[in-house]
């Protein structure tokens, strides 16, 4: 009898296994599910370059918001240091995580308080 009971407990191992398996995978993205980020007005590009060469030089840190790449992205709030890449590629290091974005992907720029 116990033989029988162990044999059906193997057989549904894996078929849970995969049903968990599949959650994880299918589930959204962590970052989806942080509170929605309010979308500041643009600045005119001239302040953005203005304020990139200020705190590139004095190695500020900064707040930034960046907009997505692409429409699947999502709009996020940086504060950390940036450096100069390439034309019109810039580095932002924030603590913990670093990002590589091009000029028009700066959508704000503020010393944060």
């Amino acid at each position: 009898m116990q033989q029988v009971k162990s044999y059906s407990f193997f057989k549904r191992t894996p078929q849970l296994v995969n049903k968990v398996v599949a959650q994880l995978f299918d589930d959204e993205p962590l970052i989806s599910h942080h509170h929605d980020v309010t979308l500041l007005n643009r600045q005119p590009a001239f302040q953005r370059r203005l304020f990139l060469k200020r705190v590139i030089n004095q190695k500020l840190t900064t707040f930034f918001q960046l907009t997505p790449i692409n429409a699947a992205g999502h709009v996020v709030n940086v504060t950390g240091t940036i450096r100069h890449l390439a034309r019109e590629k810039y580095l932002i290091s924030a603590s913990r995580v670093n990002y590589i974005v091009d000029f028009n992907h700066i959508n704000y720029i503020a010393r944060p308080e």
